[in-house]
């Protein structure tokens, strides 16, 4: 597969994860309603993930090797986990209170102002990029739309 067309299936399912995402903090938050609270929904959700992913991440590697290579993490990729169950559990309850759109918004808004963060000073991994007034400019109209998404309804 070449550069280009992997990119372009790599933003495709970029896409198609960000539909997933306000799917996900519905049904969750359906959970959380019957469940009492967004902490056992998220539970709940991830517990159904995990025994989605480890079969299929046996048949893609041996649970072994894939152990093993663990040694070689750096300590802080550990959190990982933690703020995806942070992310759920927060979404969970966000969902209901302020509708999709407005969570979707807010969340998309967190995360550039992240991902500038993390770009500025290469971060996580990260190679370091300077951001510029572009940049902030997005980020700023963002969440003036967020503003405008949850409390400019008539």
């Amino acid at each position: 597969m070449g550069a280009g067309l992997l990119t372009t299936v790599a933003l495709v399912l970029a896409v198609l994860a960000g539909t997933l995402i306000p799917m996900q903090a519905g049904l969750n938050g359906r959970l959380a309603q019957a469940m009492g609270t967004p902490i056992w929904a998220a539970g709940v959700s991830f517990l159904i993930g995990t025994l989605i992913l480890l079969p299929l991440a046996a048949l893609l590697r041996s649970p072994g090797q894939a152990l093993a290579d663990l040694s070689g993490v750096p300590w802080w990729a550990w959190f990982g986990g933690l703020m995806g169950a942070c992310f759920v559990s927060i979404t969970v309850f966000a969902a209901p209170i302020v509708g999709a759109t407005a969570m979707i918004a807010a969340v998309i808004a967190g995360q550039l102002i992240a991902a500038l963060a993390l770009d500025h000073f290469g971060l996580a991994g990260y190679t370091a990029n300077p951001i510029g007034w572009r940049d902030l400019a997005g980020v700023v109209l963002l969440v003036a739309g967020v503003v405008v998404l949850r409390f400019g309804r008539g």
